[in-house]
C-alpha cells in the first residue's frame, strides 16, 4: 500500500504553544502563508511545510505524518479485470 504525507496538525499545535502563536491567524500571518491553507487536511504544497519549519525553527519532517494512501478510484475494476 501507499503512503502519503500529511501535515502534522497537533505538532503544529504544540509548537504554537511553544512560541506564543495563539490562533491560526496569527500562525497563518507570522508564516506569511494563506489563513485557509490551515485547514486543509488533504494535499497540501510543500512551501506550506517549508514556511511552517521556518518560523518554527525545525525540519519539515518534524511536521509530517505518514498514512495509508487510499486506493484508486478504480482499483475495484482493475482488480476485477485480472
Amino acid at each position: 500500500m501507499m503512503r502519503q504525507a500529511r501535515i502534522d496538525w497537533k505538532t503544529v499545535q504544540h509548537k504554537m504553544v511553544d512560541m506564543d502563536i495563539r490562533s491560526k491567524r496569527d500562525l497563518a500571518d507570522k508564516a506569511k502563508i494563506h489563513y485557509n491553507t490551515l485547514y486543509s487536511e488533504g494535499p497540501y504544497m510543500s512551501t506550506t511545510v517549508d514556511k511552517l519549519a521556518a518560523l518554527f525553527g525545525c525540519n519539515h519532517e518534524d511536521l509530517l505524518t505518514y498514512v495509508d494512501a487510499p486506493p484508486p478510484k478504480n482499483h475495484a475494476a482493475l482488480v476485477a479485470a485480472n
